[in-house]
């Protein structure tokens, strides 16, 4: 049963009139916490290991620090935009110049809003309602097209349809006509109908994909591939949409699946950046606010040369690689090598100098589980250059004959999903790639034949603390009854958000993409 608060003082006692909207409540969070990032400006930043921050003890929030200015993939935007990214908006653009714009959400049982909490209090329920208050010259027409329980295989899946009550969930679905009270399921699911063709047929012109919540197999490569074939499938429409897609919030921490949610989170960033689409960043709001941490902004160390080698790496079995000087800013000889120090993303860059190159390929290795089957790793040789997972090519490039003696500075920047390989500082490859987006080590190698290593260079990027945490799991969730919410309106203490977090968080996402609409219409009158 959904437990309802009927006091007018906000959640959290707040009863100040400008914490009454979400968007004054996400804001006067992230000015607090831009405070005391301004606060703590010239000061060390606090870099965590992944032993103070286990995933199955605090979750994988993250902190705000700066970014190297080499990258281009987070843009910068004011205040809490930051926290979408607007992607191919056509459509909906075309929409709203028209007067009339259709929006389809498809998601679980935190999109489908009335699990655990009232529906006026749903994250669509809460976006849909600024939305017709900030445009009363847009008519909204709405289909919430979610279904609890199931993830992002049962929409890429045509043979998943509608069924007469009662439903049999590993095979289909029934929801009933929820329009226009809740804009849920407009006419009901029909019998033998799939879950993409109801959307088809509603004719959106605007589709917000919102799963991860029930995708926690840990496959970063399998949730992208069901939802690329997703975003296909809708791109095809008879009146192709513009469509967005959500990262989902960790589960409380009682509850476990922090590094399985957080892998499908990541997944779904690096899909919305590939394919251009507009990105809700719900997981690293949702980080930022339960513990201070920012998963989209990571802080880079920068390691220089072989300083202490082979003290903290581990060298492999008949390798003859060993440092060439006293300064240690040079190595050579055959073999591999991998540092201990792990990172989620890096930019790895070293000169190579051989002999003959014509049989010998020189690597550079990251985000490596200990294995040969689970590294990435960039190789160059005289003739081609590979990116590869394990013994798998993700990316090739033939390139010129390089002759013996040579030189060839070869570098990796490796950002989420997305590799890019630089030969001589020319990019060469760049590849978007899921089948690991977590951390790993780094390294080098010289095969084949005998070389010289310099002018190595490693900046690696991981989570850090640099803020305060603004809400905790009993703010974000409720207990698991009502005897234990102490006074925290909905939420079931797992995954299903209370009214504050679905209006701070989930529905703050959005702002963004709300602003966006209303900016659109306002130049167009």
């Amino acid at each position: 049963m959904a437990f309802t608060n009927r006091n007018s003082v906000e959640p959290n006692g707040a009863s100040d009139r400008s914490d009454r909207t979400w968007r004054a409540r996400l804001s006067k969070t992230l000015k607090r916490w831009a405070g005391m990032k301004a606060a703590q400006d010239g000061a060390p930043v606090q870099e965590t290991s992944a032993l103070e921050y286990a995933p199955e003890t605090v979750g994988l929030a993250l902190a705000p620090v700066d970014r190297p200015d080499r990258t281009e993939l987070q843009p910068t935007a004011a205040d809490f935009e930051i926290f979408s990214n607007l992607g191919n908006l056509d459509r909906l653009n075309a929409a709203i110049s028209e007067g009339t714009v259709r929006i389809a959400f498809a998601g679980d049982s935190i999109v489908e809003g009335d699990r655990d909490g009232l529906y006026e209090h749903s994250v669509v329920a809460t976006v849909m309602r600024a939305l017709r208050e900030q445009n009363p010259a847009i008519n909204f027409v709405v289909g919430n097209f979610s279904l609890s329980g199931r993830g992002i295989g049962a929409l890429a899946t045509e043979t998943y349809v509608g069924q007469p009550y009662p439903e049999n969930l590993s095979t289909g679905f029934y929801r009933p006509d929820g329009a226009p009270v809740t804009d849920q399921w407009p006419g009901g699911s029909v019998v033998g109908k799939s879950w993409m063709a109801h959307l088809k047929d509603f004719a959106p012109d605007f589709v917000m994909v919102m799963h991860g919540a029930n995708d926690l197999s840990g496959s970063s490569v399998g949730n992208t591939t069901a939802l690329k074939y997703v975003v296909g499938l809708i791109s095809h429409f008879p009146k192709a949409p513009s469509i967005g897609v959500s990262t989902t919030a960790l589960p409380a921490v009682s509850a476990g699946y922090q590094e399985e949610a957080q892998i499908a989170a990541d997944g779904v960033r690096g899909v919305a950046r590939e394919l251009n689409l507009t990105l809700v960043d719900i997981n690293r709001a949702f980080n930022l606010l339960r513990s201070g941490f920012d998963v989209d902004n990571l802080h880079y160390t920068r390691d220089d040369n072989f300083a202490g080698y082979p003290t903290g790496w581990h060298v492999e079995d008949g390798s003859t690689l060993s440092l060439a000087n006293a300064d240690a800013s040079s190595m050579s000889g055959t073999g591999s090598a991998l540092h201990h120090a792990q990172s989620l993303d890096i930019m790895i860059k070293a000169t190579f100098s051989c002999p003959n190159w014509v049989f010998t390929t020189c690597a550079l290795r990251y985000r490596s589980k200990g294995s040969a089957a689970h590294q990435y790793s960039a190789h160059v040789s005289s003739g081609f250059l590979a990116l590869c997972w394990g013994a798998t090519t993700i990316g090739y490039k033939a390139i010129g004959e390089i002759a013996s003696g040579s030189k060839v500075v070869l570098q990796v920047d490796v950002r989420g999903a997305l590799h890019r390989v630089y030969v001589n500082d020319v990019l060469q490859l760049s590849v978007h790639d899921y089948n690991y987006l977590r951390r790993g080590s780094h390294g080098v190698a010289i095969i084949g034949g005998t070389g010289t290593l310099t002018e190595f260079i490693v900046d690696k990027g991981n989570y850090c603390a640099n803020g305060v945490p603004q809400l905790s799991d009993l703010d974000l969730y409720g207990g698991d009854a009502c005897a234990t919410h102490n006074h925290t309106p909905e939420g079931n203490g797992i995954n299903h958000p209370t009214k504050l977090a679905n209006s701070v968080c989930w529905a703050g996402s959005f702002s963004a993409l709300t602003e966006h609409i209303r900016v659109q219409k306002e130049s167009r009158q």
